[in-house]
């Protein structure tokens, strides 16, 4: 079974009967004035990129949660992080954090992005 998941929506099946769950989040205000995590600018982001219409599907929104994952792998502290081979992983992460949002689904990202080549 094919899944994928994000706050507001689940896909499950396979294809061509895949069938679509969403949470409509619009109202949540909450959630779109939380402050102190990237997290909460992304979902700012994605609800100006969707117009609040978050039944619908928008491939750029994955692409900003895409750079969300990435700033936070960037910001993590790793025990052994002094050999070549971590330092190198990091400046291929850095590059892709800077040119994710250029993409404009996950799609484009895995088949046009060098680290994916």
């Amino acid at each position: 079974m094919l899944a994928w998941f994000s706050l507001n929506r689940r896909t499950c099946g396979f294809p061509p009967d895949d069938l679509t769950v969403s949470c409509d989040i619009s109202n949540d205000e909450e959630l779109f004035m939380g402050q102190g995590d990237y997290q909460f600018e992304i979902y700012r982001l994605m609800r100006q990129e969707n117009g609040n219409e978050w039944s619908s599907y928008h491939p750029h929104t994955n692409v900003l949660w895409l750079h969300y994952l990435c700033s936070k792998l960037l910001s993590m502290k790793y025990r052994s992080a002094r050999g070549r081979d971590t330092k190198d992983a990091r400046k291929e992460l850095t590059r892709f954090s800077e040119d994710v949002l250029h993409y404009g689904s996950a799609r484009d990202v895995l088949q046009n992005c060098p680290m994916f080549q």
